[in-house]
């Protein structure tokens, strides 16, 4: 229901600033490259112990870490609340998609400004990650559940196949999740083995 929700949302939000003050209390200075820090890397080593720490990419530890579960279990539920309020639908409600919209925006922008205090890094999940990430997936997730959803009682079939016809890429996805990191891997792996100039193609992505 709505309560559950809004109790949900604020689990998320509260375990995003948790995560975030351990980041600022434990971070370091040098945290700015790709792989240089991992403020919570005492956690890993405590409980995994050295020899079973992540190896690569230059570093001995995992720049994720176990700490990382907390701000990922934040995005997990940002989703589900999303989910939640369309499960079980067969028309779209106007209202809840602008509202969820507004929402996700909201949350995006609030991820941009928080960059400017903690840059947005996928590894170390910072909150302004976090908080981008969720608004991101939120507007996408509503702007397609507005062009695909079923029960277009009004279309005519010629529209209704096409629906059919534009979600059927999507659908792999939602029911193997795996599949997008097996396509990033590929698509990594592919730009480490392309030369551009001097460097490879991930060199220049991260360039510009």
């Amino acid at each position: 229901g709505r309560d559950s929700a809004v109790v949900l949302a604020a689990v998320a939000v509260g375990l995003v600033a948790l995560y975030g003050v351990g980041l600022t209390v434990f971070g370091s200075p040098r945290c700015e490259g790709r792989h240089q820090c991992s403020p919570y890397v005492a956690l890993d080593r405590a409980v995994l112990g050295q020899a079973h720490l992540y190896r690569g990419m230059e570093v001995d530890y995992d720049p994720e870490g176990l700490a990382v579960v907390v701000a990922a279990t934040a995005l997990v539920l940002a989703g589900y609340v999303a989910g939640s309020q369309l499960r079980g639908r067969t028309a779209i409600d106007r209202r809840l998609v602008a509202r969820g919209v507004a929402g996700g925006v909201a949350l995006a922008v609030a991820g941009l400004a928080l960059g400017e205090l903690q840059p947005i890094n996928k590894r170390l999940h910072t909150p302004a990650f976090s908080l981008f990430a969720a608004g991101a997936v939120v507007v996408g997730l509503l702007c397609f559940t507005g062009v695909f959803q079923r029960g277009g009682h009004g279309a005519v079939g010629v529209v209704r196949r096409l629906r059919r016809l534009g979600a059927a890429p999507f659908l792999p996805l939602g029911r193997n999740a795996l599949i997008v990191y097996f396509v990033e891997r590929v698509v990594h792996q592919s730009a480490l083995e392309t030369h551009v100039g001097a460097g490879t193609l991930e060199d220049w992505f991260f360039a510009h």
